[in-house]
C-alpha cells in the first residue's frame, strides 16, 4: 500500500468520527431546544393575557377620569368608558378559561376588586351627574382607584411572579441541562476521536518513518565510501522504490569511481585552481585600483561595464554601481555624444587611437590624454572598448608657458638669464636687469654664491628648479632654472609676480578681517539679545498692570519704546542672518511645499499690523500652483520682508501677493499702492544697508538689510528677484523659483 493511500485511510476513518460526534451533538441540541421552546411559549402567553389585562384595566381608568374631568363630549365619554369597562370583563372571561389551575384564586380575587371598583365608579358618576361638590367626586374616585391598584398591585404581580418561577426558571434549568448534556457527550466523543486520530497517526508514522531511518543510515554508510552497504526495505510504497533508486545508484558509483580517494584528490585540486584563480583576480584588481589612471570597459554599445574606483569618484558613485550606465548620465549631451563617435569609431575600425580631448572634473574642464583600444572576444568578434585616460591639464600649460618662454629673449617682456656651466653670465635681455641687481654681477661676470649652486645642482640632475626670488627694488619673481645639459649651460626665465604676492597678502589680511568682524557681529549681537529680552519682558509687564495703574500718557511712551525694542531685535536677527550668508554658513532645508499655503500663511500673520495702517490685504492666487522644492521657513521670511517694506511705504490702498505659474518657475508678486521708487533707484533696492526715502524724502526704520537678506535667500533657491516701480503708481516685487525638477533639484542640493 502507498504512503497516499494510508495517509487517505486515516484522515476517512478521524472525519467519519467527527461526523458521529457531529450527529450526536445536533441531535441531543434538537431535543433540549424543544422542551425550552414550549415552556417559553407557554409562559409568554400567560404573560400576555396579564398585560392585557392591565392594559385593559388602566384603559378604562384612563376613561372614568375623561368622563368626570373633560367638559366636551359628555356623551362620547361615557361610551367610551363603558366600551373600556366591557372590554376589560371579555379579556377577564378569556383569560379565566385559558389560565391555569394554579392562578384561578388570584383571578378570582382580581374580579372581586374590580367589581368594587365598577360600584364605586358608579357612585362616583351618580354625584356627578347631580352636580356635587367636585372634591367629594375626586376623594370617591381615589376610593374607587385604591381597588383598582389593590387589583394590580395584589393579583396581577403575583401571577407575573408565579408564572417566571413555575414556567421561565424550569426553562432556564432545561437550557443549562441541555448544554451540560451536550458538552459532556462532546468532551467525551472528541476525547475519544482524539485517541483515535493519535493512534491511527502512529501508526501510519511508524510505517513511514522506519524504513526511512534505514534509508537514511544506508545513506550515511554510503556517503563514508561503503559502497556495498544493502538497504533492507521490501515495501512497495514510494520508500521502498526511493530504497531500489538508491541501491541502483550504488552499484553505479561502484563501477564509475575507482575510489573515494580519487574523488577527494580530485576535489582538492579543483578548490587549488578556484584559490588561484581568486589569487589572481585579486592581484589584478589590487593592480587597476592603485593606478592614478581612469580605466574602464565599455560593451557594443558604449554602455560601461565596469571602472576603478579613479574613475568612479569622478562621477560620486561606487564602482560596482557603473553597470549599466552610460556617459549621458554623467557627462553633457556634447560631451558625451563625442566619446560615443569615439567608440563606434575605433570599435569600427579594429584599430587603438590615442587622444587629448575635455573632460569635466568636479564642473571644471580639464584636458585629459585618453588611450582607447577595441576589445575582442575568443572569435576575434569586437564586443566593447577598453579605455585608459589621465589629467595632462598641467602638462600642457607647463608647455604653453614653455612656447612663451621660448620666444626671441629680446622681445619677451619676461627676464631671460643665460648662465655657463662655469657660472658666467652670457646673456641677459633689458627685462632681466632685475635679477643681474639682485645677483649682484652684470653680463659676463660669474654668478656669486649661493645663486651658483642652484646652477650647479640643475646641471647634475638634469631637471628644472622653479623658485621665487625677491629682488632688491621691491619685485617678486618666480624664476625657472632650465638645463641645456649637453650645450653646458642653463637658462633662466622668470615671472613677475608682485602683485600676484600682493593679491594674495591682501585677500589674506581681508579673510582675517572678515573673520574678526564676523565674530564681533556675532558676539555682539548675540550679546544684545538677552537684555532687550529682559527689557521688552519688563515693559511688558508694566503695559499689563501687572505693576500697578498706569495713566495714557506712561503708555503712550512706554509703547514707543517697546516699538524701538521689536525694531533693534529685528535689526539684530538681520545682521545675524546677513553675516551667515557673508560666511557662507546658511544653509536651506529644501523640500517640497504648496506655495499657496504659505502665502495665506504670511496674509494671516501680517493682517494685524495692515490692519492698523487702514490697508488691504489681499491675496490672488493660482490655483493650478505645482508643488516647489523650497525652505518654507526662509521663503516666508522673504514674503514678510517684501510686505513689512510695503507697509512702510503705503499709507491709503492695499496690498496684493500674487502667485502663478510660467514655464518651468512659479512666480511670487507683492504689489503695493504707495508712491513708486525712481527708476534710477531700483538697481540700489538689494544692496546691504541701503535705504531709499519715498517721495516725501521721508527715512522709514529698519536696518536695510532686509530686501538683502530676501535677494540672497532667493539666490540660494537658484531662483530670482528684482522690483518694477514707476514713481506715483505704486512698486511690485517679484521673485521667482524653479519648479519641482529633477534638474532643479540637483542644482539647489549642489548649491
Amino acid at each position: 500500500m502507498k504512503i497516499s493511500q494510508k495517509l487517505i485511510l486515516g484522515y476517512i476513518g478521524i472525519a467519519l468520527l467527527a461526523a458521529v460526534v457531529g450527529t450526536i451533538c445536533i441531535v441531543q441540541n434538537k431535543k433540549s431546544r424543544r422542551i425550552v421552546e414550549e415552556q417559553v411559549y407557554r409562559s409568554i402567553s400567560y404573560l400576555n393575557d396579564v398585560w392585557s389585562l392591565m392594559e385593559a384595566q388602566e384603559h378604562q381608568e384612563i376613561a372614568a377620569n375623561n368622563y368626570l374631568f373633560l367638559d366636551v363630549g359628555l356623551e362620547e365619554r361615557r361610551a367610551n368608558y363603558f366600551h373600556a369597562k366591557e372590554h376589560l370583563e371579555k379579556i377577564y372571561q378569556k383569560y379565566t378559561k385559558e389560565a391555569c389551575e394554579d392562578t384561578k384564586h388570584w383571578m378570582e380575587k382580581y374580579y372581586e376588586n374590580i367589581k368594587t371598583y365598577n360600584l364605586k365608579m358608579e357612585e362616583t358618576f351618580e354625584l356627578y351627574r347631580q352636580g356635587a361638590d367636585p372634591e367629594l367626586i375626586k376623594a370617591r374616585l381615589r376610593e374607587a382607584n385604591e381597588y383598582a391598584e389593590t387589583a394590580h398591585e395584589d393579583v396581577l404581580e403575583p401571577i407575573i411572579e408565579h408564572v417566571y418561577n413555575k414556567h421561565l426558571e424550569p426553562a432556564k434549568e432545561n437550557i443549562a441541562k441541555g448544554i451540560n448534556r451536550t458538552t459532556s457527550a462532546t468532551i467525551v466523543i472528541s476525547m475519544m476521536s482524539v485517541f483515535l486520530a493519535v493512534v491511527v497517526g502512529l501508526f501510519i508514522s511508524r510505517s513511514i518513518s522506519t524504513p526511512i531511518m534505514k534509508l537514511k543510515n544506508a545513506t550515511v554508510e554510503i556517503g563514508k565510501g561503503k559502497l556495498n552497504t544493502r538497504i533492507e526495505i521490501t515495501s512497495n510504497d514510494e520508500v521502498g522504490q526511493l530504497a531500489a533508486s538508491f541501491k541502483k545508484m550504488g552499484e553505479d558509483l561502484k563501477t564509475s569511481t575507482t575510489s573515494i580517494d580519487n574523488l577527494n584528490k580530485e576535489v582538492a585540486e579543483r578548490k587549488q585552481t578556484e584559490q588561484l584563480l581568486q589569487e589572481s583576480e585579486n592581484k589584478y584588481r589590487t593592480l587597476l585600483e592603485n593606478l592614478p589612471q581612469k580605466i574602464f570597459l565599455k560593451d557594443r554599445n558604449s554602455a560601461y561595464v565596469s571602472c576603478n574606483d579613479n574613475l568612479a569618484r569622478d562621477f560620486k558613485i561606487k564602482a560596482e554601481e557603473i553597470a549599466g550606465k552610460t556617459d549621458y548620465d554623467f557627462l553633457p549631451e556634447e560631451l558625451a555624444n563625442k566619446y560615443r563617435a569615439d567608440d563606434e569609431r575605433i570599435m569600427k575600425s579594429e584599430k587603438a587611437e590615442d587622444i587629448e580631448e575635455s573632460y569635466l572634473l568636479d564642473g571644471e574642464e580639464v584636458i585629459v590624454h585618453t588611450v582607447k583600444t577595441p576589445v575582442k572576444d575568443e572569435h576575434g568578434n569586437v564586443t566593447g572598448v577598453l579605455g585608459i585616460f589621465w589629467d595632462i591639464t598641467e602638462l600642457k600649460r607647463a608647455e604653453e608657458k614653455i612656447k612663451e618662454l621660448a620666444k626671441f629673449p629680446s622681445e619677451n617682456p619676461n627676464p631671460i638669464v643665460k648662465i655657463s656651466k662655469d657660472y658666467t653670465i652670457l646673456y641677459a635681455n633689458d627685462a632681466g636687469a632685475p635679477l643681474l641687481e639682485t645677483w649682484g654681477c652684470e653680463e659676463g661676470q660669474r654668478l656669486p654664491q649661493p645663486h651658483s649652486k642652484l646652477v650647479e645642482k640643475v646641471l647634475s640632475s638634469g631637471k628644472a628648479i622653479t623658485c621665487e626670488l625677491e629682488s632688491t627694488s621691491d619685485q617678486v619673481f618666480s624664476v625657472t632654472l632650465a638645463p641645456v645639459v649637453k650645450a653646458g649651460y642653463v637658462n633662466v626665465y622668470g615671472l613677475d609676480i608682485t602683485e600676484l604676492r600682493l593679491s594674495k597678502e591682501y585677500l589674506k589680511q581681508v579673510r582675517e578681517q572678515a573673520e574678526v568682524k564676523a565674530q564681533f557681529v556675532s558676539t555682539v549681537s548675540h550679546e544684545l539679545r538677552t537684555p532687550l529680552t529682559t527689557m521688552k519682558e519688563g515693559v511688558n509687564i508694566v503695559l499689563d498692570g501687572i505693576t500697578g495703574e498706569i495713566n495714557n500718557k506712561q503708555r503712550h511712551f512706554l509703547d514707543i519704546i517697546r516699538r524701538n525694542i521689536d525694531r533693534l531685535a529685528r535689526f539684530i536677527n538681520d545682521v545675524l542672518d546677513f553675516q551667515k550668508f557673508e560666511a557662507g554658513k546658511m544653509e536651506v532645508d529644501m523640500r517640497s511645499n504648496n506655495m499657496n499655503e504659505v502665502v495665506e500663511e504670511v496674509i494671516e500673520t501680517m493682517s494685524c499690523p495692515a490692519n492698523e495702517k487702514g490697508l488691504d490685504l489681499i491675496a490672488k492666487l493660482d490655483e493650478t500652483m505645482p508643488a516647489v522644492n523650497f525652505d518654507r521657513d526662509r521663503i516666508i521670511q522673504v514674503l514678510i520682508n517684501l510686505v513689512d517694506n510695503a507697509l512702510k511705504f503705503t499709507d491709503s490702498g492695499n496690498i496684493t501677493i500674487a502667485t502663478a505659474k510660467a514655464d518651468d518657475t512659479v512666480r511670487i508678486s507683492v504689489h503695493d499702492t504707495g508712491p513708486g521708487i525712481k527708476k534710477e533707484n531700483l538697481p540700489r533696492l538689494f544692496h546691504e544697508f541701503e535705504q531709499l526715502s519715498d517721495t516725501n524724502e521721508r527715512k522709514t526704520g529698519g536696518s536695510g538689510l532686509g530686501l538683502a537678506i530676501s535677494r540672497r535667500i532667493i539666490e540660494k533657491h537658484n531662483g530670482k528677484i528684482w522690483a518694477e516701480s514707476d514713481s506715483g503708481k505704486g512698486t511690485t516685487f517679484y521673485f521667482e523659483l524653479p519648479v519641482q525638477e529633477k534638474k532643479a533639484l540637483a542644482m539647489a542640493e549642489k548649491s
